[in-house]
């Protein structure tokens, strides 16, 4: 700066004015004056620094590993515990109807010939059984829960009046089928005292009531 400085304070008439003996001098300083000028223009183009690129790697695919879907004892038991449950529900069906009658006959010296009359909330019919009164005598009372599936058991309950005419008392026995049947059990024997139990027909059993 301090040199294009002292240049530019040069008189052009004075540079003009020169002698022709300094004509060879004059292009000389001409150069002069335009290599000054060049070294304090900023070059335009500067260089560009190279970005860096950091090479990314390449995730390496992880195999899946394969699951193998073992049944459980709850899954392979599933359908047993189904079956049970149903059946069970068939047996608390007969039990409720029994003592219902029971205490029907306690209060009426005779067995209801309809569930309703039982006042109990049980209804005739579900998904699993249809329950009915099949043989109502002034004595004796039958009940029965016939399966709607033939992979489960039915059931039938009979109750008893025994003993003197002004000393009854009720006698019950619930039996279910020996093996899975949509015809409940028939037949089942009266006790012949308050001191014998009513018995099953063949083909099936006594159950807890």
């Amino acid at each position: 700066m301090y040199i294009r400085h002292n240049l530019s304070d040069l008189h052009l008439k004075h540079i003009t004015n020169m002698p022709t003996n300094y004509s060879k001098s004059g292009l000389f300083l001409t150069a002069a004056i335009a290599l000054l000028t060049g070294c304090n223009t900023t070059p335009t183009n500067q260089p560009t620094t190279a970005a860096t690129t950091t090479p990314t790697s390449t995730p390496t695919s992880t195999p899946t590993p394969t699951v193998t879907t073992t049944s459980s004892p709850t899954d392979v038991n599933e359908p047993s515990e189904r079956k049970k449950a149903i059946e069970s529900s068939g047996k608390v069906y007969l039990s409720a109807l029994s003592k219902g009658q029971q205490a029907f006959f306690l209060e009426k010296n005779k067995f209801s010939g309809t569930i309703d009359d039982l006042g109990i909330g049980i209804k005739a019919e579900d998904n699993n059984y249809l329950l009915k009164i099949v043989d109502a005598q002034p004595k004796s009372v039958t009940m029965t829960a016939t399966a709607k599936q033939d992979n489960v058991k039915s059931f039938a309950v009979s109750v008893f009046a025994v003993g003197n005419a002004n000393n009854e008392i009720t006698i019950s026995i619930v039996c279910g089928t020996d093996t899975p049947s949509e015809k409940p059990p028939t037949g089942i024997s009266a006790p012949k005292s308050e001191t014998e139990t009513p018995t099953c027909p063949t083909g099936s059993s006594p159950v807890e009531k």
